[in-house]
């Protein structure tokens, strides 16, 4: 059985201890010593867990230095099952590991001081994208996207698939924090098509999966901004032109301003109404999702 080894002098205020290995969701072929070697960098914190960055010497058939996370109640109260049924989801999904999950190499629980303690160790895969969404890349935001499906498509809904729950290691997105996943029969309906008009959710088919594109910005914006003014997409036409100047009236002095001003719109028009074009014609084959035929490489491309 493998172990996780808890040094003293962590940075956690804790003795030595040694955790035994209850659910190994990497299926590892022999037993391994998980022993941390660094203090312990809290990264995260709630009043139900902890998560720190470590750094861990593996010894075992293949000894090998990893940085890793720690998710742990160790100093709140004890939650053995909420992690017992998060690795499970890990075992669940041990085909996604390693490229849209983490590696989960295992949970490891053990009675100290009269309670229960459970830690899980997970591959380090970066920072929450929480606060960089503006910075991502289409590509990136594609990719979460695209995983997200996957996830689904296996038969399984997050239950907390917010930004926080998204990393970016190296340009490549990893889904977090399977707490709350449950089983799901996924009713999605339409694929994402970046710039496209959102669907709104009963369209599109999925609670989840449209919150999460919208919360990626995957989707046209509802509001445009122009010199100071919100213009709402939908409004933005050459026959509402008038209703445009309408809302610029206070800068407007002359039937020459109102000239002018017509004229400075005429380009954010065209480019509204071109988008708009583009999207009433995207092929049905690209937009909308036969769930019968659906597989993970119909995703590589949303």
């Amino acid at each position: 059985m493998s172990k996780l080894v808890l040094p003293p002098g962590l940075g956690l205020s804790l003795p030595s201890l040694e955790l035994p290995c209850t659910s190994e969701a990497a299926a590892q072929s022999t037993p391994q010593v998980f022993h941390v070697t660094t203090p312990a960098d809290e990264i995260h914190h709630t009043q139900h867990t902890s998560v720190y960055r470590v750094d861990i010497d593996v010894t075992g058939e293949h000894p090998r230095k990893i940085s890793a996370i720690l998710k742990t109640d160790i100093l709140s109260s004890p939650r053995p099952d909420k992690f017992r049924h998060e690795a499970s989801m890990y075992t669940e999904l041990k085909r996604l590991q390693g490229h849209s999950i983490p590696t989960c190499f295992g949970l490891f629980q053990v009675s100290w001081d009269g309670r229960d303690v459970s830690v899980l160790v997970l591959e380090d895969c970066g920072d929450s994208i929480e606060a960089d969404i503006d910075d991502l890349t289409d590509e990136f935001k594609a990719k979460a996207m695209s995983y997200a499906y996957r996830l689904h498509w296996l038969g399984f809904e997050h239950g907390d698939l917010e930004l926080r729950n998204i990393l970016n290691k190296n340009g490549e997105p990893f889904l977090i924090d399977f707490e709350h996943a449950k089983p799901h029969k996924c009713g999605v309906k339409l694929r994402v098509i970046m710039g496209e008009q959102n669907p709104g959710e009963i369209a599109f088919g999925c609670r989840e999966l449209h919150r999460l594109s919208s919360q990626l910005l995957l989707w046209a914006r509802c509001y445009v901004q122009y010199d100071g003014f919100n213009f709402s997409r939908n409004s933005i036409s050459w026959d509402n032109m008038d209703g445009l100047l309408r809302r610029m009236e206070f800068y407007i002095r002359s039937d020459a301003d109102r000239e002018r001003m017509r004229n400075a719109l005429k380009p954010l028009v065209a480019q509204v109404e071109e988008e708009r074009e583009w999207c009433g014609n995207i092929d049905e084959a690209r937009r909308y999702i036969s769930m019968k035929q659906m597989h993970f490489e119909d995703f590589d491309d949303i």
